[in-house]
């Protein structure tokens, strides 16, 4: 679920745009047409190697710099069919330094109105070309929309400012100019609200930073007498990153200074003209190793920077932060300040506090390092701590992931409940810890294998990082959460992004994963159908959006079709029902009951069902859900291979690995793991779980077979096995969709929780398949309180007449 943020580049810089979105830098050749005053206008050439980028630039777009280095990239090219139409668009910001290669960041900006109802609608360009802006040089884009008519005017103010100007003629009654901007996990810091807003709200200013590089960086978008607004999409306990809109007041002309700069959120605001208040913050026992949080009236951060020495001067707007709180460079809170002066000058100084120190060493039960996810929970009044990443550890809010096994971690003094974990194969530590100040605990501890899993491979089919704009997470720490999850087979899904891991598990020397590229085919535009993964996929040397499948105002046959033609062998439908309309099957309105779709525009020439999605671990409905739509297409005669897969965005919640996939295929040897694991899925060799391994033979055959009665029954063995922490209560056979008989398993153990063989009498075609649930939820390998411990196993096919193929009835 969710859409495309920063990958890897090969430079430590980093950089923030206005209106933008972190991307990859790479090589390109440009013709310069223009320098006159202090810009120039070039044209985008070719890309090298571009690698995994987000960039929605193309060759022969124009690329307006600054003299000093900072550039805009418009949209030149023409639209391609099926891809979305960006031409006139912003879609890249630079900052060029001499001598390097040019950093990029992605950007989707583009101009267009709101109407009186509320809608926006952005005009398709019919026209970009190079123009003189005064002294200066410019671009200007002509867009039309009915009688409609937008024209804007990209324009160098001097060596490192820029102007964007809209001009609008005949626009619908009650409508005015709007702007709409895809930031995705860029932050974006507004007036009085800083980063936490959504509806409408004055601002004169937005700030988009990229939180994620090194020397940050900053872009200030300037507009008098704006509102914005943004919309987050809501999930059950997820929350994605949606378009910003920005209102102007005027329905004939908008006008918008451009600044980029380097560094982060309070470098931005001192660059402004107008600041009300001076906070002059010092805090020498902390070096210059810092991070400086704003926050509002409730004490919620609504803006952080860097503390990049002993001592650092604010600039602020009047209404923006009430106080300040500093974090020490492994994230343990160093004080919080009086509020702050609403005008005029401010002095904060901060001490060192106190903290303590928590040491690793994991290993399995061989004594070998063993990857590990350890979640740390406040016990007896001490707060949950915010764990950064540092060289040793991976730190996400209480999570802390060790790909070695090892490392250190720096905590407030407190008590602790810490839970260690490497997948639902190993068995746990959980241990109480008390931190004490300036102490050191060590924790020491095995991390058994007790489930026998030789003859399976772990895998996660839809995963995202930041070549996704909704997804914080580098490609290296996406690969440290698979690894210490214990997953051993993945798909990198970002959106309409095609992305490759191989590097990645190179680099960080955790060969027990593999990997194989793919995408996850967003759809928008008009006809919006959902969201499909294929793989595998050729990673692309130059466009992106050139390499990936159709996704804009198509239709399902033309995707999957699409995606074939580009060397995918399986393509998987996601999420497939999902609020707010982005699931395939709640759009289409397909039927489970009967297998048939209202919409005449349904295909099912798909290979794999995503029957768990894992921001459904707390909804045992929903999962029931998946299953029954696996029936729901038998009665159409189709057979996907069932599947389970996290959908991770982040890692803290929806975590990697959870729920899994089941392949029954032997994890070793790793040199044909991807060719085995892919044929195992399309044979429908499947089982899904987020806890225990549910396993279903019918006649000796596995998930994905057909068989046939013997003498009017069938001889079913349903096999469970889990460590003793995976609650495993209730299991049930299912003969299509209804529950057909019950079990009650033995108590939890390490191992094989449940076997049992029964003879199941049979009259007609049927499907059969094995779940499991607990009846408790859990324990804190993950940081929901009602994540579910439930597995179930794809379909095997019971055909009573003989006839070759599956004829279901409806349910009752």
């Amino acid at each position: 679920m969710g859409l495309l943020s920063a990958a890897r580049s090969p430079l430590a810089w980093g950089m923030v745009v206005v209106l933008g979105l972190a991307g990859v830098s790479f090589r390109h050749r440009s013709r310069v047409l223009a320098n006159p005053g202090p810009g120039s206008v070039e044209t985008r050439g070719e890309e090298a190697d571009a690698g995994v980028s987000q960039s929605f630039t193309r060759a022969n777009d124009l690329i307006l710099r600054a003299r000093r280095g900072p550039a805009l990239v418009i949209g030149a090219s023409e639209n391609e069919a099926d891809q979305r139409p960006l031409r006139g668009a912003l879609v890249d910001v630079r900052y060029e330094y001499k001598d390097q290669i040019p950093e990029e960041l992605f950007l989707w900006w583009m101009p267009g109105f709101v109407d009186a109802d509320g809608a926006y609608h952005l005009p398709r360009a019919e026209s970009v070309v190079r123009s003189e802006c005064g002294a200066g040089t410019g671009v200007r884009v002509v867009a039309r929309e009915g009688e409609a008519t937008l024209i804007t005017d990209y324009c160098v103010v001097d060596e490192e400012r820029f102007s964007i100007t809209t001009t609008a003629e005949r626009l619908p009654l009650g409508a005015s100019l709007a702007d709409e901007l895809a930031a995705g996990t860029s932050e974006t810091v507004v007036d009085r609200f800083g980063t936490e807003f959504e509806d409408l709200v004055p601002s004169d200013f937005m700030i988009v930073l990229d939180t994620s590089a090194k020397d940050g960086g900053a872009a200030i978008f300037e507009s008098k007498g704006t509102r914005i607004e943004q919309h987050k999409i809501r999930i059950a306990a997820e929350q994605f990153p949606a378009p910003i809109h920005v209102r102007h007041p005027s329905a004939t002309r908008a006008e918008r200074n451009v600044r980029l700069l380097r560094g982060d959120v309070f470098d931005a605001l001192a660059s402004r003209a107008a600041h009300d208040r001076t906070v002059s913050v010092v805090a020498p026992e902390l070096e210059g190793k810092g991070t400086l949080e704003l926050l509002d009236e409730r004490g919620e951060p609504i803006a952080d920077g860097k503390l990049t020495g002993a001592s650092r001067v604010l600039h602020l707007p009047k209404n923006l932060g009430h106080t300040l709180r500093i974090r020490d460079q492994h994230g343990v809170v160093q004080g919080v300040s009086k509020p702050l002066a609403e005008t005029g000058w401010t002095d904060v100084e901060f001490s060192r506090e106190a903290r303590g120190q928590v040491r690793f060493g994991l290993t399995d039960e061989t004594g070998k390092p063993v990857a590990a996810h350890v979640l740390f929970r406040g016990m007896e009044g001490t707060g949950n701590p915010r764990i950064f990443r540092t060289s040793q550890v991976f730190g996400a809010g209480r999570s802390v992931y060790l790909p070695h096994g090892s490392g250190q971690v720096h905590l407030p003094p407190g008590n602790y409940l810490l839970t260690a974990s490497h997948g639902p194969t190993h068995t746990l530590l959980q241990r109480a810890v008390s931190v004490e100040k300036d102490g050191e605990t060590e924790i020491a501890g095995v991390l058994r294998e007790v489930v026998d899993s030789d003859e399976w491979t772990m895998a996660d089919f839809h995963l995202h990082a930041s070549p996704s704009p909704d997804s914080p997470v580098t490609l290296e720490e996406r690969v440290v959460s698979l690894a210490c999850a214990g997953i051993d087979f993945a798909v990198p899904t970002d959106h309409n992004r095609i992305t490759d891991y191989a590097a990645d598990i190179d680099h960080l020397d955790l060969r027990a994963l593999s990997s194989t590229p793919g995408v996850e085919i967003t759809t928008s535009g008009k006809r919006y159908w959902g969201h499909f993964n294929a793989f595998p996929m050729a990673v692309p040397r130059g466009s992106q959006e050139r390499a990936v499948p159709p996704y804009f105002d198509t239709t399902p046959t033309q995707i999957f079709h699409g995606a074939r033609d580009r060397g995918a062998l399986v393509v998987q439908v996601n999420h497939a029902r999902m609020p707010p309309r982005i699931g395939y099957f709640d759009i289409t309105e397909f039927d489970a009951r009967t297998g048939l779709a209202k919409s005449p525009e349904f295909s099912d020439a798909f290979d794999a069902l995503e029957a768990y999605n894992g921001i459904w671990i707390q909804d045992p409905e929903r999962i029931r859900e998946g299953a029954r739509d696996l029936v729901g297409l038998v009665r159409r005669g189709r057979h996907p291979a069932a599947t389970g897969n996290s959908d991770s965005h982040q890692l803290l919640y929806q975590e990697a690995g959870w729920p899994r996939t089941w392949v029954h295929t032997p994890r070793e040897p790793r040199e044909t793991r991807s060719d085995r694991v892919l044929a195992a899925v399309l044979a429908g060799k499947t089982s899904v779980s987020s806890g225990p391994l549910v396993e279903l033979t019918v006649e000796g055959a596995e998930p994905g077979a057909m068989v046939q009665p013997k003498d009017g029954k069938v001889r079913v063995t349903i096999r469970i096995t889990a460590p003793a922490w995976v609650p495993v209560d209730e299991i049930e056979l299912w003969v299509d969709d209804a529950v057909s008989q019950s079990f009650t398993p033995g108590p939890a153990k390490d191992g094989v929780r449940f076997e049992k063989t029964i003879s199941v009498p049979i009259s007609h075609d049927v499907t059969l398949l094995a779940w499991s649930k607990g009846k408790s939820y859990l324990p804190d390998v993950l940081p929901y309180d009602r994540a579910e411990s439930i597995g179930f196993t794809g379909l095997v096919y019971v055909d009573a007449d003989g006839d070759g193929t599956i004829k279901l009835a409806p349910p009752p």
